[in-house]
């Protein structure tokens, strides 16, 4: 059924998938939020929005961008329009061509997107350049947004918003290290991803291959589990037990279930040695947290590990696996942070606290 034109002030495009965030970016504030599937934007359309959204369709429908996209932001544009909308903010969709697209033709509307993870190759050739202010995780992405185009005002680096989350809730503690290496889980609810399934396996067979070698046998192990599409969480969650569970044939590891309300990650990672994950922003986050923490992606992959990183590994033998990371838990924990210093500013710099959330703050009457 469609709407009725009404002032939508602001508008949050997509889900948060954190509510945590969701309620205090909009804390006392009215705000209305569109999800980008059909349902959803005929919902808030109207007969006016709908000829506004034809107009754009028109217009830009031989953009070098997939029809999809072009339907979904022709009638976000309407809506936008109609409802004299002043901001629009977004976090999973910040990446996306329509978001761009429309912060390109709507100059008088801010367009406000921060990222939950670091952007690769796959996000920055979706991003269309425009006035659009976006937050991201540590200079490598502020460099990434330059170099295809974006003005350096219109970077905020904010670090990790949901580590953020995490350092001022109830879990953030000192715990004690009772796990030896959290490994971070990457398997989907399908393998979807180019060497995902064998980078993962790789990885699961060169830790126990350590955990039987050298007297290792009573090491701890914890896996923290992926978050899985909504859609797909129940099945993707057994799906990941089973995958660790065939694997790890001769040791009982502690799945962990990705709990995101209780932080069950962060926590995981703090009552951790090491961390070991094939490419993953969790453990970006977890060199933010001083957790030791080494890379291992032997085969390419959509995702890369960080090149310049000393602990990433990428042979797949598996001397070179265990070398690598002897050389990591040989060190001390003033020694690992200070190599890790220079690797923190680069990819996950939380020390200017200017999230979206403080932003808006900041800027309540704009």
């Amino acid at each position: 059924m469609l709407g009725t034109d009404n002032i939508y002030k602001e508008v949050l495009i997509g889900h948060i998938r954190h509510d945590d965030f969701e309620k205090e970016l909009f804390k006392e504030i009215q705000y209305i939020r569109i999800d980008l599937n059909i349902f959803s934007l005929i919902k808030h359309s109207s007969i006016t929005s709908l000829l506004k959204a034809f107009l754009f369709f028109i217009n830009h429908r031989k953009e070098n961008i997939p029809r999809g996209e072009v339907v979904f932001a022709s009638l976000m544009y309407g809506i936008l329009i109609c409802n004299k909308t002043k901001i629009v903010y977004s976090l999973y969709d910040s990446n996306r061509y329509l978001f761009g697209l429309l912060a390109r033709n709507l100059k008088g509307i801010s367009f406000l997107g921060q990222y939950p993870a670091q952007l690769v190759s796959k996000n920055t050739d979706r991003i269309i350049p425009s006035n659009a202010r976006h937050f991201v995780f540590g200079n490598n992405d502020k460099e990434s947004l330059i170099s295809i185009g974006f003005r350096k005002s219109k970077i905020n680096i904010a670090g990790s918003i949901f580590l953020d989350l995490f350092l001022k809730s109830q879990y953030n503690k000192t715990y004690e290290k009772y796990y030896d290496i959290c490994i971070i889980s990457n398997v989907s609810h399908e393998w979807v991803a180019e060497n995902e399934k064998e980078i993962e396996s790789l990885l699961i067979q060169n830790i126990e291959k350590y955990l039987f070698k050298n007297r290792h046998k009573d090491l701890n192990i914890a896996i923290c589990g992926r978050p899985q599409s909504p859609e797909y969480e129940e099945y993707g969650r057994k799906r990941e037990m089973s995958f660790f569970k065939n694997l790890l044939t001769n040791y009982n590891a502690t799945y962990i279930r990705n709990v995101p309300e209780k932080f069950t990650t962060y926590v995981t990672i703090l009552k951790s040695k090491t961390v070991i994950a094939n490419s993953s922003c969790a453990a970006i986050e977890a060199i933010g947290l001083d957790v030791k923490t080494m890379f291992y992606q032997p085969f390419p992959f959509f995702v890369p590990a960080p090149q310049d990183y000393i602990y990433t590994e990428k042979s797949k033998e598996y001397n070179d696996f265990e070398k690598t990371y002897e050389l990591l838990i040989n060190l001390s924990n003033e020694e690992y942070n200070e190599i890790s210093k220079n690797f923190k500013i680069k990819y996950i710099d939380n020390s200017s606290k200017l999230n979206l959330i403080k932003y808006r703050i900041d800027n309540i009457n704009l």
